[in-house]
C-alpha cells in the first residue's frame, strides 16, 4: 500500500508541458521559415568540361537544357565568373540514347588558348517557396 502512496505523490507533483507555449514556438518558428523561403533563391546547375580557343569557350550539352542556356547571362569557367554570349550551335551527337549539341559561346574574360576545364551553368532561378510549392504539384 505504501508503494501506492508514493507514486500517487509523485504524480501529484508532477510538472506539466504548457502546450500553448510550445504551439506558440512553432508558430513563430514556421512563419521565420516562410519569410526567409521567400527571400531566398534557389536554382539548378550543371557542371561539364568544355575548352577554350581563340576567345570561344566550346562544350557539349544536352538537347533539353541548350535552351535555357539562351536565357542565362553568367557561367562560372574554371572558378571564375563571366558572361558570354552564343556564339553557334554545332552538330548534334547522340550518346547512350541522349541527344548532344555542341555549343561556341564568346566569352568575356580573357584565357589561356587551349585551356580545358569545368564550365558551371546556373539555370532555372526561382525563390524557395516557389520551389517547394512547386514540388507539391
Amino acid at each position: 500500500m505504501n508503494y501506492f502512496k508514493i507514486n500517487y505523490n509523485r504524480l501529484e507533483n508532477l510538472s506539466q508541458i504548457n502546450f500553448y507555449k510550445l504551439v506558440f514556438s512553432l508558430i513563430i518558428i514556421i512563419i521565420v521559415l516562410i519569410f526567409i523561403s521567400c527571400i531566398m533563391y534557389t536554382y539548378n546547375s550543371i557542371n561539364l568540361y568544355g575548352y577554350y580557343n581563340e576567345g570561344i569557350l566550346h562544350i557539349k550539352i544536352n538537347n533539353k537544357l541548350s535552351d535555357k542556356i539562351k536565357k542565362e547571362k553568367y557561367l562560372m569557367f574554371n572558378n571564375l565568373k563571366t558572361s558570354y554570349k552564343i556564339e553557334s550551335f554545332g552538330e548534334y551527337e547522340i550518346i547512350d540514347n541522349e541527344i548532344y549539341q555542341n555549343l561556341s559561346l564568346k566569352l568575356e574574360e580573357d584565357f589561356i588558348n587551349n585551356e580545358v576545364g569545368t564550365v558551371k551553368i546556373n539555370y532555372d532561378k526561382k525563390r524557395v517557396i516557389k520551389y517547394v510549392l512547386d514540388l507539391f504539384k
